[in-house]
């Protein structure tokens, strides 16, 4: 009933999405949905319906991630009052031959730094440059959202990827070295999305300098996470410097978007719903006790999760003890891949996933048109991991 009461949520939400309901509706509906399904079948008890509320009202990752997006869309309104935007524009055409090529670059680099949300960073910069490559807001809420992960294949700083090579028995760098060719593929797949017809930049030193300038507010959050600052500090201490600079109080009024705190409020009532109710368990006995091949467990269990939760971290670490205690087929390196994997794929198909519903709001498009537009990315990444992992163990 777990694993059913899931993807059926999943399931309403994007029916719902497809029918044009807003996505905050749609998620609680799809919210809603779940814990009807879990009273049914162990009747009603008014603590299931007191118990996430709790779960969700003491989280303090939920306020501390509502500020920090508020933050991102008053820093947004500040460069697009004080013209920032338009010189970026203006920039980005005298430096790249296709002006689609940041649009993928600079969302792969931020990427080296996870952190909730983080697609929303990235977000006030790629629009207006998806905007002179007239690119339209789906293509550019894609490229955004699927750049921004690429690095999640491979790239060490990632918790996930700790779990998965001390499972696999090897060293968390050759864990990465054997990840690498999945994120190139990546990579290519969305520049292929994009349809990316130059690689050329053109490094005028003055270009250059005032691109650094106008991303100056976006670039010193860059710097500060690098150097372990918090991303809620980061982003205020940036915009606290933007304000001095700008002298923009306006901005602190459009930038507060009452849909935006509704949907993330969704989203982590969705989760507190899946910790009330131990769903994430309750799917891995499920997935145990049908006797289904290990092989395939290994694939769905991690996937589930991960689209479950929206998150990597937790996927991995709630699927690969089980994993690991079957009995299966695969050596431990090549089980560890597929399962780490899975659950990537499962996150970034995830609607829970904050980058993707968050980048589905701020780019005004549906969730499934951007899980349609990404259909090709996910078989192409999918393919060349499997060829990755063929080559590999024929060495």
């Amino acid at each position: 009933m777990g694993t059913f009461s899931i993807l059926m949520g999943i399931f309403i939400l994007i029916a719902l999405q497809r029918a044009h309901f807003k996505l905050f509706i749609s998620m609680g509906l799809a919210v809603l949905s779940i814990v009807f399904l879990q009273i049914f079948k162990s009747g009603f008890d008014l603590k299931n319906l007191v118990d996430p509320i709790l779960i969700f009202l003491e989280d303090s990752k939920f306020y501390e991630i509502v500020f920090m997006i508020y933050l991102i869309y008053v820093l947004g309104e500040m460069m697009k009052n004080s013209g920032a935007t338009e010189r970026l524009k203006e920039t980005i055409k005298k430096l790249f031959e296709d002006p689609k090529l940041p649009v993928g670059f600079i969302p792969m680099i931020i990427g080296l730094m996870p952190m909730p949300g983080g697609a929303m960073f990235t977000a006030p910069i790629v629009k207006p440059m998806g905007e002179i490559a007239k690119m339209n807001h789906l293509e550019i809420a894609v490229a955004n959202y699927w750049f921004r992960h690429t690095m999640e294949f491979f790239w060490l700083v990632y918790p996930a990827m700790l779990i998965a090579s001390s499972f696999a028995g090897i060293s968390l760098r050759s864990f990465m070295f054997r990840m690498f060719p999945t994120a190139v593929g990546a990579i290519i797949a969305g520049l292929l999305m994009i349809k990316v017809k130059s690689l050329k930049v053109r490094l005028k030193i003055s270009d250059v300098m005032k691109l650094i300038w106008t991303l100056f507010p976006i670039l010193m959050i860059i710097a500060l996470v690098l150097f372990g600052v918090r991303g809620i500090v980061a982003v205020s201490v940036s915009v606290l410097i933007s304000t001095f600079i700008y002298k923009d109080l306006k901005s602190f009024v459009k930038g507060f978007k009452m849909e935006v705190i509704l949907l993330i409020s969704m989203i982590f009532i969705y989760k507190a719903v899946i910790t009330s109710f131990n769903l994430s368990r309750t799917i891995a006995l499920e997935m145990t006790n049908w006797n289904i091949p290990a092989i395939f467990i290994a694939i769905a269990m991690p996937f589930i999760l991960g689209l479950m939760t929206g998150i990597t971290q937790a996927s991995v670490g709630m699927s690969f003890p089980t994993i690991f205690a079957l009995q299966c087929s695969l050596d431990p390196i090549t089980l560890s891949m597929v399962s780490y994997f899975s659950a990537v794929m499962g996150v970034l198909l995830s609607p829970a996933h904050l980058c993707l519903a968050l980048s589905a709001e701020y780019f005004g498009v549906g969730i499934s048109k951007m899980l349609k537009k990404l259909g090709l990315s996910f078989i192409i990444t999918s393919v060349v991991f499997m060829l990755s992992l063929i080559f590999s163990n024929g060495r």
